[in-house]
């Protein structure tokens, strides 16, 4: 069993301590190691101004094509839990009962996920991909391009790096992320389908409330075909992604055929671990399935936490100055 919280905070976190991640990374197209070079500095500006234009950077070739294959078939086929659902596209406790709301209201509609996704302590340790999320290089040019003084690794041990599988037929239905920031990594394109769909700023504040924030008759536009501003993408392997989810509403569409879609989810937070919200043990048994209740999942999980913060500073973030 994978430790749910692993010591992955060095003493420094410069992005030259990190040589190794180049025969992962293609580092001719993304110099992450050199983050203050000519090179470096005109590849940030032009992921900068599209992640503050659509709150979305597509980076193509991120991974090298020489390791694709590999870091594909090194996480596929893991223990997976079954999301399926149908639901509104807002959950329900949110805004209170949908039953008074006007019949055409987006809170009526009802979409369907199915989704396969695997927790963080079922990735092995040796993968391509913990190299990829464990990598400061890496984290620091993401909090470079996204103007983030400070990344740390998200302390929950489940959903810190989480790999996605869409089945044939399976897809991902119109939703919001809780957070203002994530990164994803395809892994493996589906033989048809599972385009991702997403509506830059549509809602006005991250958490919504309610009220004007969410921009209802937008979000209507969007469900009807009419939203003009809705934007599709189609990432190959080796693409990463970095993503506001938290005001961007989005999908991935439903995946035909053999081939699996795979994408990895790689989570960080602007705060240090002892100072972050964590999700619940419900959330993550809904995530991940009745497994999470075994004391040697969520327990020990929750003992390393205990005795990383027990009377323990803050470690060092991964830092830049830009």
């Amino acid at each position: 069993m994978q430790s749910l919280l692993r010591s992955r905070y060095p003493s420094t976190c410069e992005p030259a301590e990190d040589p190794a991640i180049a025969n992962i990374v293609d580092t001719a197209r993304y110099p992450i190691h050199e983050l203050d070079g000519t090179q470096a500095a005109a590849t940030i500006a032009k992921a900068r101004a599209a992640w503050e234009t659509y709150g979305e950077v597509s980076l193509p070739g991120f991974i090298r094509a020489d390791v694709r294959a590999l870091l594909a078939d090194e996480v596929s086929g893991l223990p997976a839990h079954n999301r399926r659902y149908t639901a509104p596209y807002l959950a329900r406790k949110s805004l209170g009962s949908n039953a008074s709301l006007d019949p055409e209201h987006p809170l009526r509609r009802l979409f369907q996920s199915d989704i396969h996704a695997v927790a963080g302590d079922q990735i092995p340790n040796a993968t391509l991909l913990r190299r990829v999320y464990d990598s400061p290089a890496v984290a620091a040019f993401f909090a470079r391009v996204i103007r983030r003084g400070r990344l740390y690794h998200y302390a929950d041990g489940l959903q810190q790096l989480n790999v996605m599988y869409l089945l044939d037929r399976g897809g991902r239905s119109w939703h919001y992320d809780g957070s203002d920031f994530v990164a994803t990594l395809m892994v493996q394109q589906a033989d048809e389908g599972g385009d991702f769909d997403f509506a830059p700023f549509i809602r006005t504040r991250c958490g919504g409330g309610g009220g004007d924030a969410e921009n209802f008759a937008r979000v209507r536009e969007l469900f009807d075909g009419a939203y003009a501003g809705r934007r599709t993408t189609r990432a190959e392997a080796g693409t990463v992604q970095l993503f506001n989810g938290c005001r961007s509403l989005h999908r991935v569409r439903t995946a035909f055929g053999p081939t699996a879609r795979i994408t990895a989810v790689l989570s960080y937070d602007s705060n240090p671990p002892c100072a972050q919200q964590l999700p619940s043990l419900e959330a993550n048994v809904r995530n991940y399935g009745e497994r999470v209740r075994d004391s040697a999942v969520w327990l020990r999980a929750q003992e390393e936490r205990r005795r990383l913060c027990a009377g323990v500073e803050s470690p060092p973030p991964f830092e830049t100055e830009g």
